[in-house]
This record gives C-alpha cells, structure tokens and sequence, in this order.
C-alpha cells in the first residue's frame, strides 16, 4: 500500500505528465482547434472569419487600430441573439464587454468624458 507522501507524488506527476500531453496535443491541433472553436461559439467557419476581416481591411471598427498584438481579433457577437457583428481588437472587445453591450452605458461613458 502507497504511502501518502508517495500517493500524492504519484497523483502530482499525473497531472503533470497528463497538462503536458494535453499542452502539446493542442500545439499539434490548432488549426482543427480554431475551426471547431469559431463553429461551436458563433457558427462561423474560418473561411467567414478571414472574410470578415478582410472586408475591415485588417482594422477594428471601432478605434480604427490594425488587430494586431494580443493575440487575434475577437469575433464580437450579440449576447442576447448570437448574431455576429465583426472582429474587434482586444481592447475595444473587453470595453464593450464591462459595458455590457449598453447603449445607455455607452452614452453615460460618452457623457462622463465630455
């Protein structure tokens, strides 16, 4: 019978051999990731995707900044319907976000700053 010291060494380097595994089989599959991941959450293929931000010239809508850095543009949706409205840079994904896809927040922000 395993000691508890050595249950828990035994428990630990499962989990880290089985986060290793798991690190590289995404490194290994992160275009099938990305194809499945954009078709689960918005019903959007890659194709759609490159489209989009083509059609934007490679800009947010928003502060006009080239989506570049920080990782890749964000597929800005409606939370209440799905719908997908374009790609946004991070920044301007994360503002809407803490503003709740607001109007009336958005105006008061506006308001606030003038």
């Amino acid at each position: 019978m395993l000691s508890v010291r050595d249950f828990l060494i035994t428990q630990w380097w499962r989990k880290d051999y089985a986060n290793k595994l798991n690190k590289e089989w995404k490194k290994k599959n992160r275009a099938r990731n990305r194809k499945t991941a954009l078709m689960r959450k918005f019903g959007i293929t890659v194709e759609q995707w490159d489209a989009m931000l083509i059609a934007q010239s490679g800009l947010c809508p928003i502060c006009t900044n080239p989506m570049t850095g920080y990782g890749e543009p964000c597929v800005d949706h409606c939370h209440n319907t799905g719908k997908v409205r374009g790609l946004l840079c991070r920044w301007c994904n994360v503002g809407l976000g803490n503003l709740k896809d607001s109007t009336d927040l958005l105006t008061r922000a506006i308001l606030y700053l003038t």
